[in-house]
């Protein structure tokens, strides 16, 4: 597997009918500029609307919900494709160059509703002078977390290494090895592995 490290030097936004790109159909595209060339990519944002917005934002430095070392700076700008497979991927997008960092959040759905009822305020209860207020509030929610130990569980991966021993006696003197690698079986994924929920809820009075 062979790794490749190409600098990001910039993020260009244009649309496909502009007279620098005129052989482009019309769309939405990007265009990375690295010390090894540049690439172009067509943003499918009718398709996945939310997805390229959040990117956009990230690229041009607008998006609010990244951590205080990002806030107002391109996200992408000088990071690196730290991992490429030839004919197969590349993986960037992380300013660590670990693919563990990140801008400091990520996508999930975790629903909170919260309703409350001012019950003082209500017509029936219009001759209760000797109340104040009385309202009853509750809440219902989900936080998660993806803190599990290991990146990858929910996938089967492997790993490979070391050959045995044709010729028992020549154990000693390094010899009698086999020319085929050992491949085993590091990790039985679980495809059904999902964030850790917690569900949270409270009713109370206010009086």
């Amino acid at each position: 597997m062979k790794y490749i490290s190409l600098l990001f030097v910039g993020l260009l936004f244009f649309i496909g009918c502009s007279t620098s790109k005129k052989d482009l159909e019309k769309g939405l595209y990007a265009e990375i500029q690295t010390n090894k060339g540049n690439i172009l990519l067509q943003l499918t944002y009718k398709q996945t609307p939310n997805t390229v917005a959040n990117f956009i934002s990230l690229a041009e430095g607008t998006n609010n919900q990244v951590d205080s070392f990002h806030i107002g700076k391109p996200y992408y700008n000088g990071t690196v494709f730290h991992r490429v497979i030839p004919d197969f991927m590349i993986q960037g997008g992380d300013p660590t160059a670990t693919g563990q960092g990140g801008p400091g959040y990520k996508f999930d759905l975790f629903p909170a509703v919260g309703l409350g009822w001012t019950v003082s305020n209500e017509s029936f209860m219009s001759s209760a002078d000797w109340l104040n207020k009385l309202k009853i509030r509750g809440s219902y929610g989900v936080t998660g977390s993806d803190r599990a130990p290991g990146r990858w569980n929910w996938i089967q991966q492997w790993s490979n290494g070391g050959s045995a021993f044709l010729n028992p006696n020549a154990y000693q003197g390094g010899d009698g090895r086999s020319p085929y690698i050992f491949n085993t079986e590091d990790t039985v994924g679980n495809p059904n592995l999902q964030w850790e929920t917690s569900t949270k809820y409270n009713l109370g009075a206010e009086l």
